[in-house]
């Protein structure tokens, strides 16, 4: 049952993403105002054991057709490449990577290492994402099309950001909250105070920087013995969790045991623990998709404990059976997609 209440509010920041235009066709002032739009584009990476792709630091390299920039870079056992650009049209709840997407990048790796003998059976995993990018007139390929970010206005008091790039978002960040505080200060006299985050480390950042990363991680790694983990699990943590690594580690040290009745070895038991307490974990996929990337990266963790996991989200947050079914498809679908 859908229950709608309604919330008044001096402005509404629509940062949705790839459905800007979705919820600006809401507001008809807006509709009436701006006459710009998104034009989404697609991007896919593929993944490959590093066995097969022995990459040992990231390199660049262009296509051999179409001259594009891509990547190759070493992540935990893994390399991974991209990116594709393409215009999309398609569901963009769920984009997927194709075959002719496998294909361009594949055809990419061969020609900056023509030893490899690269093919799609190497593929491990994949994933897609959308560029919700603003439209610009002529622009006929995907990738000429600017990635620069816009703050759209309506007289209602929707405050629309559009455009821009991943990388980017705390500067996006940035510019649409000092823009809310200008906005209320013209039109409601209301002084709130602008953004002055630029120096402050994200969740887990607090590492000494980017100098003082690699010492940081070898020193707090040597906590983990004390917890029941091993020397090479507490690095493997640290390395993902920053400075948020020591919660994690005491998850791991007060389990008493119980990472056993879910059969779920203590490394993993702690990660879920911690999803559900600090990353808004609820679902399979939460943690499988959205927090660990181990869909990605670490398939047959997923494959291997996912039963151990869905129990343990279950009993902790008290779901009902159809709920679990419910999250246990979404992580079937996500699975094959990803393997497609």
């Amino acid at each position: 049952m859908i229950i709608r209440i309604p919330i008044k509010s001096k402005a509404v920041v629509n940062a949705s993403g790839p459905w800007v235009d979705e919820v600006r066709g809401n507001d008809v002032a807006a509709k009436q105002q701006t006459k710009k739009h998104l034009v989404h584009t697609k991007g896919v990476h593929i993944v490959f054991k590093q066995e097969d792709f022995p990459l040992t630091q990231a390199v660049y390299f262009d296509t051999k057709d179409d001259g594009r920039m891509i990547f190759a870079i070493p992540r935990a056992g893994k390399t991974y490449v991209g990116t594709t650009d393409t215009f999309y049209g398609e569901d963009k709840s769920n984009p997927t990577a194709e075959a002719e997407d496998k294909a361009y990048l594949i055809d990419a790796i061969n020609f900056m290492f023509p030893t490899l003998n690269a093919d799609v059976s190497m593929i491990e995993s994949s994933w897609a994402g959308i560029r919700p990018l603003i439209q610009s007139s002529g622009s006929k390929n995907a990738s000429d099309i600017s990635r620069k970010d816009e703050i759209w206005h309506s007289t209602s008091g929707l405050i629309t950001i559009a455009g821009g790039k991943l990388t980017g978002y705390r500067h996006m960040a940035e510019e649409i909250v000092d823009d809310v505080a200008d906005y209320l200060k013209k039109h409601f006299k209301m002084n709130v105070k602008k953004v002055s985050t630029i120096d402050e480390p994200v969740s887990g950042g607090d590492v000494g920087g980017s100098v003082g990363y690699q010492n940081y991680v070898e020193n707090i790694s040597r906590k983990a013995p004390s917890y029941g983990l091993t020397l090479e699990e507490g690095f493997h943590l640290a390395m993902k969790y920053g400075s948020n690594v020591e919660t994690v580690y005491q998850y791991a040290g007060i389990t008493n045991d119980n990472h056993e009745k879910y059969e779920l070895p203590k490394l993993l038991y702690a990660e879920v623990i911690y999803g559900m307490l600090h990353e808004m974990v609820i679902k399979p996929s939460d943690f499988f998709v959205r927090r660990s990337g181990k869909l990605y990266f670490e398939i047959n963790d997923v494959l291997n404990y996912r039963k151990g996991v869905e129990q343990l989200l279950q009993d902790t947050l008290s779901y009902d059976d159809n709920a679990r079914q419910q999250y246990a498809e979404e992580l079937d679908a996500a699975i094959q997609d990803t393997k497609r």
